[in-house]
């Protein structure tokens, strides 16, 4: 017959192993799902950061060539009817973005 010390001990160790694995189970878990809400929470902000990035691009470069536009506008002879064309289509991007 066998021992029933050797049993107990035996049962005691597979409960206390089993407790431990409960607990890193549990830890494992919570690290997963921290993991999770970054990864989503950063996607969100990238995809603001590009947003920004795409917007002002196209604000500033509108700013930057408006004097220029403003010249191109002004010219006569054989590229005046080029220029209006431009300049029509300037003013149609900038009632876009005013709006």
């Amino acid at each position: 017959m066998e021992n029933p010390s050797i049993e107990t001990t035996t049962l005691e160790d597979l409960e206390d192993l089993l407790q431990e694995n409960l607990k890193l189970t549990k830890e494992n878990h919570k690290l997963l799902k921290a993991m999770r809400r970054d990864a989503i929470v950063g996607g969100i902000v990238k995809m603001l950061v590009w947003v920004v990035l795409i917007v002002a691009s196209f604000y500033l470069s509108a700013k930057f060539l408006e004097p220029y536009l403003g010249m191109m506008g002004g010219a006569s002879g054989a590229q005046d009817g080029q220029a209006q064309d431009f300049t029509a289509l300037f003013e149609e991007y900038r009632a876009l973005l005013q709006q």
